[in-house]
């Protein structure tokens, strides 16, 4: 009995042992078809990525293609209007050359007509002498200045007196007040800030405005006034030789006194008019101040020049006229 059911739990043994075989063989083949299609799997995904990568290469060529032919063509371009402009740089530096020469030959022609000008100018400017009154026997020529002036007289006025010149008020640049010194009658210099006189020169003006017909009217002026003419008409005209003012000197007693106003006097009539006489110096605002030519309470009186005597014909021909005589 034992011996059959030995043998009977060896056959059960022997049974599960050839199950248990049987089930390790059923899963090795299962096992091992797992692992074949993940091999498959991961063969076709790997597949996938290289055809995939393959074909982003691919694109990253062509785009690699075209970037060169883009930055190809872009450096033709390039070079091509680098070329068009060294070309225009060429022909804008010759320009600029041409224009350069072009001014130098204009900038030494106006150097030459200022200095022809200037010579010329002071050719003419020197022989101008300070015209007088105009007279019967005096012709007015078409070119007639606006202006003429004639210092006629020098009188000592008393400061803050009712015979001191009357002034315009717009004339600011010209006070009466200056630190010259001047001398009385008597021949004694007196200084204006410890003295109570000094001495003003009469100036004759006379406004054309046709050939003929003028405005007169009378101003007094001291020389510190006329000083400041000459600084004023000196500053704005630098390189323009200026009418030269009598130099202020030392006043002395006596007859010597009235000499030297006397002298003073005619070189500021000297100098008046040439400034009124030239015509870059007769417009300056400074020159007409002076002039009191603003100031409407001026006493002004209308002149004619008056026409000469018309003379006969044979008035030319004096000893032709006097045989038939």
């Amino acid at each position: 009995a034992k011996q059959a059911e030995w043998e009977k739990e060896e056959k059960v043994m022997q049974d599960r042992l050839t199950q248990y075989e049987a089930d390790l063989q059923r899963r090795e083949t299962r096992d091992k078809k797992e692992r074949e299609e993940r091999l498959r799997l991961v063969r076709v995904e790997e597949e996938a990525a290289k055809a995939t990568q393959e074909q982003r290469l691919e694109q990253w060529r062509r785009q690699d293609e075209e970037r060169e032919t883009q930055f190809a063509q872009q450096r033709l371009e390039h070079e091509a209007k680098l070329v068009e402009m060294e070309k225009h740089l060429k022909e804008t530096e010759q320009k600029v050359a041409e224009i350069t020469l072009k001014l130098e030959e204009a900038e030494r022609e106006k150097r030459k007509r200022i200095r022809e000008a200037e010579m010329v100018f002071k050719d003419s400017y020197f022989e101008v002498t300070a015209p007088g009154p105009p007279t019967a026997s005096a012709s007015i020529q078409p070119d007639y200045h606006r202006f003429r002036t004639s210092i006629v007289g020098w009188e000592e006025m008393e400061k803050n007196s009712a015979k001191s010149p009357s002034k315009s008020p717009k004339d600011q640049s010209f006070p009466s007040e200056g630190k010259d010194e001047e001398v009385t009658e008597k021949g004694k210099a007196k200084d204006t800030k410890k003295g109570k006189t000094h001495v003003v020169y009469c100036v004759v003006v006379q406004e054309f405005f046709d050939a003929s017909n003028y405005l007169e009217w009378t101003i007094k002026r001291r020389f510190s006034e006329f000083k400041k003419l000459h600084d004023a008409i000196k500053s704005q005209f630098s390189r323009i030789p200026v009418p030269s003012l009598p130099s202020a000197g030392l006043l002395s007693s006596g007859s010597r006194s009235k000499d030297f106003l006397d002298g003073r006097q005619k070189g500021l009539d000297n100098m008046l008019a040439k400034m009124t006489t030239t015509d870059m110096f007769s417009d300056i605002e400074a020159l007409h101040k002076f002039l009191d030519l603003g100031n409407p309470d001026r006493a002004i009186s209308m002149h004619t020049v008056p026409k000469p005597d018309p003379k006969p014909e044979h008035s030319a021909y004096p000893e032709m006229f006097q045989t038939l005589v």
